[in-house]
């Protein structure tokens, strides 16, 4: 992924997801999977879901979970990479 920060991604129409204790249960209502984020990831999803940028979303992050912001990029761009190709989200 580039190291563009501002990008925003907005969460996929045919995705319902619902957090069940701390971690966000998806389901892909064109494909019928089901997919599961980590109390982070889920994090993540709810930042992107607010509208935040990819950016905004890892300062967060590294304040909440006190991570440093190398850390933060590369599980954030993977986790989005991941999102991406499932077609959970979408880039704006």
């Amino acid at each position: 992924m580039d190291d563009n920060r501002d990008r925003r991604f907005a969460c996929n129409p045919d995705v319902v997801w619902k957090d069940v204790g701390g971690e966000m249960v998806l389901i892909h209502l064109e494909t019928n999977q089901i997919y599961e984020l980590s109390r982070t990831g889920a994090r993540l999803w709810a930042l992107l879901d607010e509208g935040k940028s990819l950016g905004e979303a890892e300062a967060v992050l590294m304040e909440e979970f006190s991570v440093d912001e190398e850390t933060v990029r590369v599980e954030t761009d993977a986790l989005v990479e991941e999102l991406l190709l499932r077609e959970l989200v979408e880039e704006q």
